[in-house]
């Protein structure tokens, strides 16, 4: 039966030239031919690869932030799912306050009070991530943890606007292409 699902689809889209989001498109096609997909987080896997920050940044932005963006843009299907939920959104916003409020508190226009309840906010709102964190490699690794998830939270927000700015430019540029030639004709 899921063989067939996935066979009458044609699988994963082979287009990717890397390992990347074709789980992720395979779901969206899947769902819009009135598949059903089941979770089960009982099932848990490990990647089994030595991260170093620069492979993590090129596997992020190149082979999920990016190509996710773009997916979701064609397609119109940004729903409350996976990592863009309304929760996920609004834990991106208050790391971007934090951003903000932590500049804003440098040159004095804010006072610090600021920054520190939105930190304690990114901290609740993400709190069990922290107690994951904090069982498995204590205090230390669980705040930093947190704080590196508030960079994901922007890298991934500075990745999406930049494919939104150029999704919206080639089509205002397509636009006037158009327009030329119709001028033209």
């Amino acid at each position: 039966m899921w063989k067939d699902a996935f066979l009458a689809l044609a699988g994963f889209d082979v287009t990717y030239d890397r390992p990347s989001i074709e789980d992720i498109e395979f779901g969206y096609r899947l769902r819009a031919a009135g598949g059903l997909i089941r979770q089960a987080p009982e099932l848990q896997g490990t990647h089994l690869k030595v991260w170093t920050f620069q492979n993590l940044m090129i596997t992020e932005l190149r082979d999920r932030a990016i190509p996710w963006a773009f997916l979701l843009l064609s397609r119109d299907c940004a729903r409350d799912e996976l990592n863009i939920a309304v929760t996920e959104r609004i834990r991106a916003l208050v790391a971007c306050l934090c951003v903000v409020s932590l500049v804003a508190s440098l040159v004095g226009l804010t006072p610090w009070l600021l920054t520190v309840f939105l930190l304690v906010t990114a901290f609740a709102a993400n709190l069990e991530l922290f107690a994951l964190f904090h069982r498995r490699n204590g205090l230390l690794f669980a705040i930093g943890g947190i704080l590196f998830h508030q960079f994901y939270y922007l890298y991934i927000i500075t990745a999406y606007s930049c494919c939104w700015l150029l999704t919206k430019s080639s089509k205002l540029i397509s636009g006037w292409s158009h327009a030329g030639q119709a001028v033209r004709s």
